[in-house]
């Protein structure tokens, strides 16, 4: 009797349990707390859908800074850096983009600076306007200096964020 109840009430204790994991539907929220970040208490939120609007202007500046702070000796190792961050659908469009701007940094001897003026955050949408100078050097002589804004478009899959694009914006796409 006594084995008889025993597995009685271990497969009753099963079952409730493999109904309470199959139903359970809590959200996932992991709390980011950057060590570069000079804020006091600056925490940041990831769900499996959305991030923070903190978080997603510290991830676009990080994105942004591969793209715009280059030199013919680091181009390539930061192309290789963002495109481990780079959704799997934008993939080649991007990395076609950089290897592009590679070439004519290399070609040049140019370095590429963004001074960064502002930015705009849109969590809805998920993208980051930044706007400020760029400036383009020739050893030490400045040869261009241009106002631009750059967007940065992102999108969430499995609490991860992807980069879609990055994309200078005209006068009036501006916000």
């Amino acid at each position: 009797r006594w084995v008889l109840l025993t597995l009685a009430t271990s497969l009753s204790l099963n079952l409730i349990l493999a109904m309470t994991v199959l139903t359970k539907t809590d959200r996932i929220t992991t709390v980011l707390m950057p060590v570069t970040d000079v804020r006091p208490a600056a925490t940041f939120e990831v769900t499996e859908n959305a991030v923070s609007p903190d978080y997603l202007a510290l991830v676009a500046r990080d994105l942004l800074t591969m793209v715009t702070y280059n030199t013919p000796t680091n181009v390539d190792a930061h192309r290789a850096q963002l495109m481990r961050y780079v959704a799997p659908e934008s993939f080649g469009a991007i990395e076609a983009e950089l290897v592009r701007e590679a070439q004519l940094i290399k070609a040049k001897h140019a370095s590429l600076l963004f001074d960064v003026t502002g930015y705009t955050v849109n969590t809805a949408e998920m993208t980051v306007d930044f706007t400020g100078l760029r400036r383009t050097l020739i050893g030490k002589d400045e040869t261009a200096r241009v106002p631009m804004t750059y967007r940065l478009a992102f999108r969430m899959k499995g609490g991860r964020l992807y980069l879609k694009s990055i994309r200078t914006l005209d006068k009036k796409e501006m916000p």
